[in-house]
């Protein structure tokens, strides 16, 4: 696997887990911490609406962390789209003063506005413009000092308008000022001060006000900061004729695009005819721009999957190609106008472009540093909201009604499904950067399973499931008992999940030889890590009669993220890293783990470590 394919993939991997995994449950924890605070479920103490204003403010939280981590993983993968429309500045800046001046009260600062009355208004992106000055304006509220002053200007010069915040606050400390807009940056004092962030804001607003054709920078000292950016009163745009209508594009997202995709590039109109295409794709495919403009892209690059995806309900299309021997990865996403496509963007990514070695290491370190910073920015929040939500259960800060009760265990829940997303993240980052380490140990695997299927009775019992297990006496295996417990426990909580009412689950470990241990392997769809041990080894199944998992997903099981459509239309809860993980272990501890399974008649896992 080339690096950049390999920091791609640990991209990709948190981008599924941001979008699909953890918005959904914050989404439903933020919805029932609304019903309790607006009392629609029953009336609330002052100290009750204290823990659950903590829980609130710590889900809230979570959602602008997965949704800045979200916005740099789409400016990292296809720059910024830009919605461009008149705008009237005073408007914005007033609706965000009057949203901060309870803060400000709060923080015991003001905030001023300095506005000319003939500002004129502005073409840009309004939603995007909005978001920039918040960042500002919280920052400035956020790190103010006692009974400070922020100002907000706006003035024209020339063709452009200049925006000014200004605080008298913490300031930036000069040896770290170079780093500000860099992702994950938070400067020494602001962490002192206030220990949350991503220290992603800034980074954004930069590449965002970049997008719109402008720039940003600072002044900072030790009694306070103030923040320019410029933007045109009306960006420049390259005008690209076809016989309906024009195809807009900003100069400036032509410049990101040829300035930071090194690789191919191809702009295509509605009609799925070539508008350009840039000096790569004319050494892929042999040709000439001026030969191919105006010439539908199927007739130069003969490929379905591109021209499936150039069609009028098309979204962002990824997808791998492979030409003259070296591997692309192709992406496509439309240019709009409102609701319509205006045309598309075809990009082909060298997944074997060549790095130096120091790129080589600073690419994976930044890949790897935005799973782990992730991770340690929603652990923190999770565990005192799941502190929080204890409190409430055990009434000590006062009673609760029926309805309250179940609303508090529903966010519980939700909370530890993010809890336990969290734990197999901080696994996956230590297992990629081959940090994962086991503490192995002369053990009784027999004692290690049977305390984790007794913990294990009481859920198969409320499933109306049959757990059946009998304690054997086996030798000893050499294994870190956490982490064996960890893979025993994923794959017992996998089958009582998968399995239906009045369903039998047989839990049991078995001493078999090399040889019978090699014909047990053969009969799965798995490629062994089998090493011959003369003293045996020590097997341990778990076997269902639930659903099975179907002969197309068979392959995938082990791999990160994997969830089968079947699982998912039962919707039954999981991250899809609990076997990817579970296998990483086993394999660490030179043991083997597979299955054998039929779709509706349920399935067997194994996996083995040898005897000492």
């Amino acid at each position: 696997m080339t690096i950049n394919s390999q920091t791609e993939r640990i991209k990709a991997d948190f981008v599924t887990i941001a979008s699909h995994q953890l918005r959904t449950p914050i989404s439903a924890i933020r919805w029932s911490l609304d019903m309790l605070l607006a009392e629609k479920s029953g009336k609330l103490n002052s100290k009750q609406k204290e823990y659950i204003n903590q829980a609130y403010y710590n889900a809230d939280f979570l959602s602008r962390v997965v949704s800045s981590l979200l916005t740099v993983s789409r400016i990292d993968d296809r720059g910024i789209l830009l919605d461009f429309q008149k705008t009237d500045i005073k408007k914005i800046v007033f609706e965000l003063v009057e949203k901060y001046n309870p803060y400000c009260n709060a923080y015991n600062c003001s905030m001023d506005v300095v506005l000319p009355k003939n500002l004129p208004a502005i073409n840009t992106d309004s939603f995007k413009l909005k978001n920039i000055l918040n960042v500002l304006l919280d920052n400035a509220v956020r790190y103010s000092k006692r009974s400070s002053r922020i100002i907000v200007t706006v003035k024209r010069e020339n063709s452009h308008l200049l925006f000014k915040v200004e605080d008298s606050g913490i300031g930036i400390p000069k040896i770290q000022q170079q780093l500000v807009f860099t992702r994950f940056f938070r400067a020494d004092n602001a962490i002192r001060l206030q220990t949350e962030g991503m220290g992603l804001q800034l980074y954004i607003a930069k590449k965002t006000i970049e997008a719109m054709g402008g720039k940003i920078w600072f002044k900072s000292s030790s009694s306070g900061t103030t923040f320019y950016f410029r933007l045109p009163l009306k960006p420049k745009r390259v005008s690209i004729n076809k016989p309906e209508k024009k195809l807009l594009f900003d100069n400036d997202e032509i410049d990101y695009l040829y300035r930071n995709l090194t690789d191919g590039l191809i702009l295509v109109d509605a009609k799925q005819n070539i508008i350009k295409i840039n000096r790569v794709i004319e050494k892929i495919f042999n040709v000439n721009e001026g030969d191919v403009r105006g010439k539908n892209v199927s007739e130069v690059i003969l490929n379905a999957d591109i021209a499936g995806s150039l069609l009028k309900d098309s979204g962002e299309k990824n997808f791998c190609l492979t030409k003259n021997k070296n591997n692309y990865r192709v992406i496509i996403f439309p240019v709009k106008n409102k609701a319509e496509i205006d045309g598309w963007v075809i990009i082909f990514y060298d997944q074997q472009k060549k790095m130096t070695k120091k790129e080589t290491e600073d690419e994976i370190k930044r890949e790897r540093e935005f799973v782990a910073i992730t991770v340690h920015e929603l652990k923190s929040p999770l565990g005192i909201t799941k502190w929080s939500l204890e409190m409430l259960q055990s009434e000590n800060p006062g009673k609760l009604n029926k309805e309250q009760k179940e609303l508090i265990s529903q966010i519980y829940r939700g909370n530890e499904r993010l809890l336990v997303l969290v734990r197999d993240l901080l696994n996956l980052s230590k297992l990629q950067e081959g940090k994962f380490e086991i503490e192995p140990a002369a053990i009784h695997l027999e004692t290690i399973v049977g305390d984790i299927v007794k913990g294990f009775k009481i859920t198969a019992k409320k499933k109306q499931v049959t757990l059946e297990w009998k304690q054997p006496k086996l030798p000893k295996v050499y294994a870190d008992p956490s982490r064996i417990g960890q893979v025993i426990t994923n794959l017992i909580s996998n089958a009582v999940k998968y399995t239906g009412k009045n369903g039998t689950i047989e839990v049991k470990t078995e001493k078999k030889s090399s040889s019978e241990l090699k014909s047990l392997i053969g009969q799965s769809m798995i490629k062994p890590n089998f090493v011959k041990n003369f003293k045996g080894y020590i097997v341990f199944s778990v076997k269902d009669n639930g659903i099975g998992i179907n002969p197309m997903d068979q392959k995938k099981l082990f791999s990160k993220f994997f969830r089968s459509n079947d699982v998912l239309k039962s919707k039954t809860e999981g991250t899809g890293l609990g076997l990817y993980i579970t296998k990483s272990i086993v394999n660490l501890h030179k043991g083997d783990i597979w299955f054998t399974s039929k779709i509706k008649n349920g399935s067997t896992f194994y996996f083995s470590l040898p005897v000492i």
